[in-house]
């Protein structure tokens, strides 16, 4: 990859940028328009009203959660594009059950179990988040309650609040 040096003597995040299809912006790429109007027609993501529209968007959510899932065990990330689409449909999840799923009266470390049963996952798949397999056993049974920094990457990794986790 070949890089473009900036003629400027003033320090910007943008200084050395690669020279590549998108514009970079402050560290991340812009979206591809093209690649992204394909990705919105296949995934066809609308505000769902309807259990059988949840559905819908949950078939297609979950194969991408566990692709990014994987990706980032692997050190890697969805493209800019998958990316803006799992938020939205996360999103779009996020509101439909708030509104017919209330799980905020939940203990947070229950709150975490039905989160990961939801999205299939196991104590291993969350260890990074935690640091190490004691303190994940820990806050998932309960007996150890979720710090702040926790918190927060817990809400990054499954895309919701963290008022979700409080």
């Amino acid at each position: 990859m070949q890089l473009k040096k900036s003629t400027s003597n003033t320090s910007s995040r943008t200084r050395n940028t690669p020279k590549t299809g998108g514009r970079v912006v402050a560290g991340k790429k812009e979206l591809n328009r093209k690649r992204y109007r394909e990705l919105l027609g296949a995934y066809l993501p609308r505000i769902i009203e309807t259990e059988a529209e949840y559905k819908r968007v949950m078939k297609v959510f979950d194969p991408l959660f566990s692709k990014a899932v994987k990706l980032e065990m692997a050190g890697r990330k969805l493209n800019a594009e998958e990316e803006a689409i799992l938020n939205l449909l996360s999103h779009l999840i996020q509101v439909y059950e708030a509104k017919h799923y209330p799980i905020h009266d939940l203990p947070p470390y229950q709150t975490l179990q039905v989160m990961m049963e939801e999205h299939g996952l196991k104590q291993k798949d969350i260890v990074h988040i935690f640091g190490t397999q004691s303190r994940a056993s820990d806050a998932i049974s309960g007996k150890r309650p979720l710090s702040k920094a926790q918190i927060k990457a817990l809400a990054e990794y499954f895309k919701v609040s963290t008022d979700l986790f409080l």
